[in-house]
């Protein structure tokens, strides 16, 4: 079940306003108006072309939010540390996630996931926000994933590549970027972790 802030949503966008899309919990199913929310947005402003590699991003980027969500539930549900215990805890998340992947979170998370669309400097950003900020060894991961995509110039070359990666795992974030650079993004994804929020940011020149 998605919700949609402000409404109507493209009457606001037209006028320059921010467009925000809460999940509280994630069926595949859910992606298909927002898929629809996303391309209308896009088409307004004469991106057409990156209507698909957009779609692509926005599924990668919400199911990490839940996944990454989800793990600071459990931690709390858990009574663990996240910082403390976080070998001991992966270990059962990786369990919990299996038989939980699709359930709604309580009423101690505003939401499990939220897009935000807007118009800034003369670029389209979509960004995708979960709960939480990220440990030290989640930071090294993620920009492991980054650099690794600013690095390989083909679909083929990283799928190469992951089969040689001893933890594999990090394909979606390094697939973003090379897909990215396909359309002539050079390096279109970004992050910040503050305020306890973790929110990944595509931008692309209108």
């Amino acid at each position: 079940m998605i919700e949609i802030q402000p409404e109507p949503y493209f009457e606001h966008f037209q006028k320059g306003e921010k467009i925000q899309i809460f999940y509280k919990s994630f069926l595949l199913e859910d992606l298909v108006p927002v898929y629809d929310i996303i391309e209308k947005l896009l088409r307004f402003q004469n991106l057409d072309k990156f209507v698909a590699y957009v779609k692509t991003v926005t599924k990668e980027l919400i199911q990490n939010a839940f996944k990454a969500t989800q793990k600071r539930y459990y931690f709390h549900r858990e009574s663990l540390d996240l910082q403390k215990d976080y070998e001991k805890g992966m270990e059962g998340f990786k369990e919990f996630l299996q038989e939980n992947k699709y359930m709604p979170l309580p009423e101690i998370f505003d939401f499990s996931a939220r897009i935000s669309i807007h118009l800034e400097s003369s670029y389209f950003f979509l960004c995708v926000a979960n709960q939480g900020e990220l440990l030290e060894i989640e930071r090294v991961s993620i920009n492991s994933m980054l650099e690794r995509g600013k690095e390989i110039n083909s679909v083929a070359e990283l799928l190469e590549n992951e089969v040689r990666h001893k933890e594999g795992g990090g394909i979606g974030l390094s697939m973003i970027v090379v897909l990215g650079k396909a359309l002539n993004l050079p390096f279109p994804l970004s992050y910040k972790s503050e305020n306890g929020l973790t929110e990944f940011c595509l931008q692309i020149p209108v």
